[in-house]
Order: C-alpha cells, then sequence, then structure tokens
C-alpha cells in the first residue's frame, strides 16, 4: 500500500488546504520507520516512534482478533461503550449531532491516577470501507470542544488523534492495528505519558478480545460509506 499525493484546489473540502493524500494499493510493501517494541505476548504486540515536534510519543497496537472486521463495528459505532473496552476510560457519550452510524462525535474520560487530574477530550468518530474487501477504518480526531466543554476536576487534552484498521485474514480473522496519539496538557510529562502508554494499549487489546469472545454472531454489515477523497488519509 502506497500514499500519492494529489494537488487540488485549496477550496475542495473546507480547510483541507491545497493537498489532499489518496489511499492507492500496491504490491511492494513499504518500510516502517522508527517503530520500537515497546511490550508483546498474547498475540499482542505494542510499539512506540517519535513524533517530529513532540516531545509525546506516538503508540501502535497489532493483534489478530478471532473475529471477522465486521463483528468489530459495533464497538466503534456505539459511543456509550467506548468506555468498556477503551482502556482507562471512565465514560463515554454521544454528543453533538450524529450523522448516521458512521460518523458522530463523542466526548471521553480518561482516568489518571492520583495526584495528577482525569483528562477529556471531544473526538469525531468516522467509520470507513475499504475499497476492494480490505476492510474497514475507524478514525478518531480530537473535534469541536464546544459540544461539551470542560468539567471541573477534568484537563481538556490538547491533541488527540486515533485510528483502527480492520484487515480480513484467513479463517473469517481480523488483523487489527490502533494507532494512537496524545498530547495530555497540563502537568502530566513526557516521561510519564511514554512510560505507561504501552501497558494501557496492551489493556485496550485485551479489552476488545474479550468483549469479541462474549459477543452474538456478527451483523451483516452492507451500509458503511467507502473511504473517499476527502477522508482522511490511511498512512503507512
Amino acid at each position: 500500500m502506497k500514499l500519492v499525493e494529489i494537488m487540488v484546489p485549496s477550496w475542495v473540502g473546507a480547510g483541507l488546504g491545497g493537498t489532499l493524500t489518496c489511499l492507492c494499493f500496491a504490491t511492494t510493501a513499504l518500510a516502517d520507520p522508527g517503530w520500537k517494541v515497546e511490550k508483546e505476548g498474547d498475540g499482542i504486540e505494542i510499539s512506540s516512534r517519535s513524533r517530529a515536534g513532540s516531545a509525546f510519543n506516538e503508540l501502535r497496537g497489532k493483534a489478530t482478533f478471532d473475529a471477522p472486521p465486521e463483528a468489530l463495528l459495533p464497538l466503534f459505532r456505539d459511543a456509550d461503550s467506548y468506555s468498556s473496552w477503551l482502556a482507562e476510560c471512565k465514560e463515554s457519550e454521544a454528543v453533538g449531532t450524529r450523522h448516521g452510524p458512521y460518523d458522530f462525535s463523542l466526548y471521553a474520560v480518561i482516568g489518571i491516577p492520583w495526584p495528577f487530574e482525569d483528562r477529556d477530550t471531544v473526538a469525531k468518530a468516522k467509520i470507513r470501507r475499504l475499497p476492494e474487501g480490505k476492510g474497514y477504518v475507524v478514525f478518531l480526531r480530537k473535534s469541536d470542544d464546544s459540544l461539551k466543554s470542560p468539567q471541573n476536576g477534568r484537563v481538556r487534552l490538547a491533541a488527540f488523534e486515533g485510528r483502527w484498521l480492520l484487515t480480513p485474514v484467513a479463517g473469517g480473522r481480523t488483523q487489527a492495528e490502533f494507532r494512537i496519539y496524545i498530547e495530555p496538557s497540563g502537568s502530566l510529562t513526557p516521561v510519564f505519558v511514554n512510560g505507561t502508554a504501552a501497558s494501557i494499549q496492551f489493556k485496550t487489546f485485551k479489552n476488545v478480545r474479550d468483549r469479541l469472545a462474549k459477543r452474538n454472531a456478527a451483523p451483516a454489515v452492507s451500509d458503511v460509506p467507502e473511504l473517499g477523497l476527502l477522508d482522511p488519509a490511511v498512512e503507512p
């Protein structure tokens, strides 16, 4: 899979600027630069890498689940259930106007050990189907803070980006990859955040696996919008 940049007029897609990144598929595998394995076991691998201009690392988790990608979609389209599988997420709820089951905003609270304050964020969730049966992608991005004002005793995240890539593999299983980047604001230091993030994301994968083990049959999915040119890019 490789990415191709396409120059378009700046008025195409408000706020997107003059360059869009288009997803293309190729047989040549891309290099995987900068990733360092931080934690692995039970079929789960968590890696980190530095991010330009930031002291906080980006995390990547990988695992194979014994369920098809369609079985995971209910977890992502139910805003209220994020707190049941996203590690250290204490609360989650839909906020604002919901534009169908695959485009909505949610409010989430991330628990932080005492004496630090919990963090919260408003995120936009967008679920898309990849072309040619390649699976699904779930984008999570910091969104409009006005949809839920900061609450007492909580610090609003400065940045939040997440992406789940769900690829079907043999035997009706799913190869899942989760990338996440957070800037927590306040007094949390990069040493603390970078030192604990891998264990938290490892727990997220175990939570998802536990939820899948208790699922009913995977629902039929036919209405997920296909990834479009104006959607975020699926980066390597």
